[in-house]
């Protein structure tokens, strides 16, 4: 670390890697990829660059959220209900915030007939921070979506990036701990892992990045499955889940067999169970629904008619877990 380095290490069974790179430079990693032909699981065979996006302008996260009012609107809401669920609530005290009216009416009650009577009136409300939760939000940024959807002014890209703004904000309120990144990919050499907002940051102080997303070349998931498995696999929460959002299959400049890569990310997908984490996927392209169905097993996808509906869908996604 004199000579300006940092090692890197993670001990995820399922991720291994210990390398040396610039403190001011992009990492590079190195990962494994599942081949269903030989059945084998071939160590260090796709090479990643993890960067960090360009700051944005928080004018523009402004103009987002005026556009989306009324969704975020009722978002926040939400959210607010799930922050009082984490409140908790402290009775029979001697001193505190609030009387409780029952207990008031019991000591007085015991008093007058002068029988043994319980003086802790008070009770106290404390709010506690959930850690019990922790997301990634995992995002295709292949060359696909930057496509203008139906006739309309916004990319798909420009979509995904409003949708998950909306999250973003909902899942802060919330006091949720999760992180924010996208990918693509130019070979199994060029694999680009971009990372929008870490575990640690504030959602407030990153949240302009997001307006920088930009689509280009293709779609490896499965090594992007597994840099999200390594990061959520460090985080102290009961509940794990990594949360992807693709345009359609996966596939590669550098493979041919459509099946391959298909393959790969649902060997990706089941490793996370050992990890303790649960996936799901929602599928932008319903002619790649039967192959992202086969990645992500039965239930753990959802394929959508209008990315139109992705906010409220991403939404509801996410307080379904919050509540179990």
């Amino acid at each position: 670390e004199q000579y300006g380095f940092h090692v890197r290490e993670c001990k995820n069974p399922h991720f291994e890697y210990r390398d040396f790179v610039r403190a001011d430079e992009a990492t590079n990693i190195s990962c494994a990829e599942w081949d269903y032909r030989t059945r084998i699981l071939k160590q260090n065979w796709c090479f990643m660059s993890i960067e960090q996006s360009s700051a944005g302008t928080e004018q523009q996260v402004k103009t987002i959220f005026k556009e989306h009012h009324a969704t975020l609107t009722r978002l926040r809401t939400l959210a607010k209900k799930i922050q009082t669920h984490k409140r908790q609530r402290t009775r029979k005290l001697y001193d505190g915030d609030e009387l409780e009216l029952e207990q008031v009416i019991s000591d007085r009650v015991d008093r007058h007939v002068g029988a043994c009577h319980d003086p802790r009136v008070y009770m106290q409300q404390r709010h506690h921070p959930s850690k019990n939760l922790a997301i990634s939000v995992l995002l295709d940024l292949s060359e696909s979506t930057n496509l203008i959807i139906n006739g309309g002014t916004n990319s798909l890209s420009q979509q995904i990036r409003n949708a998950v703004m909306l999250l973003g904000e909902t899942l802060s309120m919330a006091g949720e701990l999760f992180a924010i990144s996208g990918f693509s990919s130019d070979g199994r050499k060029r694999v680009r892992i971009v990372n929008f907002k870490d575990y640690t940051e504030s959602f407030t102080a990153t949240r302009s990045r997001l307006t920088t997303i930009q689509g280009e070349h293709s779609t490896r998931m499965g090594a992007a499955v597994r840099y999200s498995e390594s990061r959520l696999f460090q985080q102290a929460a009961g509940k794990k889940l990594l949360l992807v959002i693709t345009d359609g299959a996966p596939s590669d400049i550098d493979v041919f067999d459509e099946r391959y890569l298909k393959y790969d990310g649902r060997h990706a997908v089941q490793s996370l169970a050992q990890s303790g984490i649960e996936a799901f996927c929602l599928n932008l392209d319903r002619a790649a629904e039967e192959t992202i169905q086969h990645i992500f097993g039965r239930g753990r996808s959802m394929s959508l008619q209008a990315v139109t509906q992705l906010p409220e869908v991403l939404a509801h996604i996410y307080f379904r877990y919050a509540r179990h």
